[in-house]
């Protein structure tokens, strides 16, 4: 291709990738010109110049935190692994299925790729059971397998790595299928990972709730089994913290948010929690133990944020009761400047009794 081709395709690119970014209303997808990532929009970001309170992962520490949780190793632990576990999703196309009118919805069919954050919730080993159970067993489904060589055939071997995230992220299971979640964007200025985990389908999501977990696999049995451990430690600390700092009025509310803003390497951003919405009409059949929950906080976010684990700080006593959250993800900037997560199920706990660290898995979404 001439020099003067390849440009007119660049310039073609970046038009078509402002377009499908103007088609996002409020929530905070990145939209990549190929040959023009995230570095650039970075630079000219406009909602946060200079990124100021956004801190790099590596540069995380203890006295970063607002006090008196600063000084409490459960809650340094509790960030550290909510780092550790996010990851930067790429979203190679949009699906065909997006609803008029929806994020994106102009660009169906079309390979404009877009960023956003998620979490890591599990990672499972896959392997093939004795016969005769092993007739029906599903070697790895992953795009890399599906590249391989006759010869070298599916992995039956592999992990399988569940990621939350938000629905307008990863609408599908179309979409899960070109999607890479990049893990270990820690360094500042770096934008390319050696650690990959590549879509397989989205397992549960809600529309209204904008909420999704998505499946993704990897060979490596390394990775797999750090990524167990580390979702398995994050879902323990946060039952052990629902004992803690049960007062509002004596432990202020914070937001802690690690994102890939603007498709770069992680971020750290930390706010105020300042609202809390029960949304249980979005959900048929929500339980009277049950409340169906959104937030809203002051953190700071950019495009590249949607879909970014947000770890409440503090637990608040409503109607006599106390409620146990899973990690909600960013969904969108407010008008009014604050953010909004998606929505995520919080369960009445008696905290006079153990936490079922199990209780999570079983959750529709």
């Amino acid at each position: 291709m001439n020099e003067r081709a390849e440009y007119h395709q660049e310039k073609v690119s970046l038009a078509l990738a402002e377009a499908k970014s103007a088609d996002q209303g409020h929530v905070e997808c990145n939209v990549w010109a190929e040959g023009h990532e995230g570095s650039k929009n970075w630079k000219v970001c406009t909602k946060n110049p200079g990124h100021i309170g956004f801190i790099p992962a590596t540069q995380f520490s203890p006295d970063l935190l607002p006090s008196p949780y600063n000084q409490d190793t459960e809650v340094i632990e509790l960030v550290r692994l909510q780092i550790e576990l996010t990851v930067r999703l790429r979203v190679h196309f949009t699906s065909n299925a997006r609803p008029h009118g929806y994020t994106f919805s102009k660009f169906k069919g079309q390979h404009i790729p877009h960023t956003g954050s998620g979490i890591v919730f599990g990672a499972f080993y896959n392997f093939p059971p004795a016969p005769p159970d092993n007739k029906s067993y599903k070697a790895c489904p992953c795009q890399v397998c599906d590249e391989a060589p006759p010869k070298a055939g599916r992995k039956l071997e592999w992990w399988s790595v569940e990621v939350r995230t938000a629905k307008h992220v990863t609408y599908d299971t179309e979409e899960t299928k070109t999607t890479i979640a990049d893990l270990n964007l820690d360094q500042p200025g770096q934008m390319v990972s050696t650690t990959r985990l590549y879509g397989i389908s989205l397992a549960t999501s809600h529309a209204d709730g904008d909420i999704a977990r998505i499946l993704f696999a990897t060979h490596d049995e390394a990775v797999g089994q750090r990524l167990a451990k580390a979702s398995r430690q994050f879902d323990m600390l946060s039952a052990s913290l629902l004992r803690k700092y049960r007062d509002p009025d004596r432990f202020p509310l914070y937001a802690v948010i690690c994102s890939h803003p603007h498709g770069c390497s992680k971020q750290v951003t930390i706010g105020s929690r300042t609202g809390r919405l029960v949304v249980n009409q979005k959900v048929e059949g929500a339980q009277p133990n049950e409340e169906w929950t959104e937030h809203i906080y002051t953190t700071p976010t950019c495009e590249g944020s949607s879909g970014a684990p947000i770890v409440i700080l503090g637990r608040e006593k409503i109607s006599g009761r106390h409620w146990h959250m899973i990690s909600h993800v960013h969904r969108e900037a407010l008008p009014s400047g604050q953010g909004h997560s998606g929505m995520t199920l919080e369960c009445f706990v008696n905290t006079d009794q153990p936490v079922d660290n199990n209780s999570s898995r079983a959750l529709p979404i």
